[in-house]
C-alpha cells in the first residue's frame, strides 16, 4: 500500500520497548505504519503538532503531563486526530475522564494483542473503542459522567459549530463557513454529544437554545 495512503501511527509510552512490540504487532496490518514515538506527554503533544498523526496509541502514566491531559490539549487543538489510550489502569476514573477528554478507544495492555489493532481499525473506521474489560464502566458511571459533562466548559471553537448546528446547517455547510474539513466538523459534532450527554441534534439544539448559545462574532 503507498505510504501516503496508510493510517499514521504515533506512540506516547515511556517504556521504549512498547514501540517495538507495537511496531512488531502492526507488521501484518499494511495499512497502517508508525511514524513517531513520544516519552512523555509533552513531547506526545509537541509530536502530534509536528508529525500529523491519523492515530495515537496513548499511555496514561508517563513524565510530566498525564496522557489524559495530552489527549485533551491535542484535540483542542487537533479535534481530527484519534487518541486511543493504551494504559494498565482499569479503574472507572480513568476511563471516564479519557472519554471526557476525547479518547475514542480505551484499550488495556494486560488485554489480547490483537485488540490492539481492533481498536485502530475500528476507530479509523468511524466508531469508538473501548476494551471489554473496562466498557462496563460507560454504563455503569453515566450519571456520575453527566454530572461532570454538565459542568465542563465548551471551547469558542464548539461554541461556535453548535451554534450553527443549532442553526440547522449540515456538516458540509458549517465546514465552508468555518474553513475546516467535513471530517474536523463531525469530530467537533462527536465531542460536544460526549461533554454534554448529549445523543442527538435535536437535543444539542434544545440545550444550544436553554443555554443561549450564539455563534461567536
Amino acid at each position: 500500500m503507498p505510504e501516503s495512503n496508510r493510517v499514521r501511527l504515533l506512540v506516547a509510552d515511556d517504556h521504549p520497548f512498547l514501540l517495538e512490540g507495537i511496531q512488531a504487532l502492526l507488521a501484518p496490518m499494511a495499512e497502517a505504519t508508525v511514524v513517531g514515538h513520544a516519552l512523555s506527554g509533552e513531547e506526545a503533544v509537541e509530536l502530534a503538532s509536528q508529525l500529523q498523526p491519523d492515530v495515537i496509541l496513548m499511555d496514561v502514566s508517563m513524565d510530566g503531563i498525564s496522557g489524559i491531559e495530552a489527549t485533551r490539549r491535542i484535540l483542542t487543538a487537533q479535534p481530527e486526530v484519534m487518541v486511543i489510550i493504551l494504559t494498565m489502569h482499569d479503574g472507572a476514573e480513568y476511563v471516564r475522564q479519557a472519554t471526557h477528554a476525547g479518547a475514542r478507544g480505551y484499550v488495556l495492555k494486560s488485554s489480547a494483542p490483537g485488540l490492539i489493532l481492533q481498536a485502530i481499525r475500528t476507530v479509523v473506521g468511524g466508531d469508538i473503542f473501548y476494551d471489554p474489560a473496562v466498557a462496563h464502566h460507560l454504563s455503569q458511571d453515566s450519571s456520575a459522567s453527566a454530572d461532570s459533562s454538565s459542568g465542563a466548559p465548551l471551547t469558542p471553537r464548539e461554541h461556535e459549530v453548535l451554534g450553527l448546528l443549532a442553526q440547522g446547517l449540515l456538516n458540509k455547510e458549517i465546514a465552508d463557513k468555518l474553513c475546516l474539513s467535513v471530517r474536523t466538523v463531525e469530530t467537533y459534532r462527536e465531542r460536544l454529544m460526549r461533554k454534554l450527554s448529549i445523543h442527538s441534534i435535536a437535543e444539542l439544539t434544545r440545550y444550544a437554545i436553554a443555554e443561549k448559545i450564539v455563534l461567536l462574532q
